[in-house]
């Protein structure tokens, strides 16, 4: 497998903007108290800082670049979607603009895959206690038959995805101090579990982890 050049969020951000330089508009757009170039930035330097050592699932068939570009595009809808804060707009408008760019990004073969996590927010739901535990299995099992992939490559791969945006607005990611009691720490960073490749969380939030891979057959 041919290793990718994008070596850093610089490099990711840019390589979109350079093929597509409507882009960087969107990137330079003002999402709530952030703009949205800043937070993906941290989104990505989370997945460099705490995950670029590991393997990625479907990684010797697809490399690694596509998952970075997913990172880099996962709130872009936000930039016109209504007041920026509406989901069901924000994925209308993201799905639009991932299928106008993935022709010169070179992720058309992934763009199911792609768009299948990005659809709905089914870990973010659950862990805030807004989508009971059956409910979010139900909605992991569509959207792992949507993408065309096994269960627990696609449960791996949104769960990274979903750790490396959480983790984005922590003060030790470079943003403001906000979900740090989500997580676990050692001496200042997030505290990664080795042995399951991921970041530590707290105990409440371990035990409904351990609740929903259990019941959806990862352990």
């Amino acid at each position: 497998m041919m290793k990718d050049k994008l070596n850093s969020p610089f490099a990711v951000i840019s390589k979109i903007e350079s093929v597509n330089t409507s882009f960087k508009v969107l990137y330079d757009k003002q999402i709530r108290h952030y703009k949205l170039r800043e937070h993906t930035y941290l989104v990505l330097s989370e997945f460099f800082k705490y995950f670029n050592a590991f393997p990625l699932p479907l990684e010797e068939k697809k490399g690694r670049a596509w998952f970075k570009y997913l990172l880099a595009l996962h709130d872009i809808g936000k930039a016109i979607s209504s007041g920026g804060d509406i989901i069901e707009d924000k994925y209308i408008y993201t799905k639009e603009l991932v299928n106008q760019i993935a022709s010169s990004l070179n992720i058309e073969n992934e763009l199911e895959l792609i768009l299948a996590l990005l659809e709905f927010d089914s870990l973010g739901e659950y862990f805030r206690g807004k989508a009971n535990l059956n409910s979010t299995v139900r909605t992991i099992e569509q959207q792992s038959s949507k993408a065309k992939v096994n269960l627990e490559d696609y449960f791996r791969l949104k769960f990274i995805y979903y750790q490396c945006d959480l983790a984005s607005y922590t003060e030790d990611a470079g943003g403001i101090k906000f979900l740090e009691y989500l997580f676990e720490y050692d001496g200042g960073n997030k505290k990664i579990n080795s042995n399951e490749q991921r970041i530590g969380f707290s105990k409440k939030y371990e035990k409904s982890l351990g609740q929903l891979e259990r019941k959806l057959g990862l352990q």
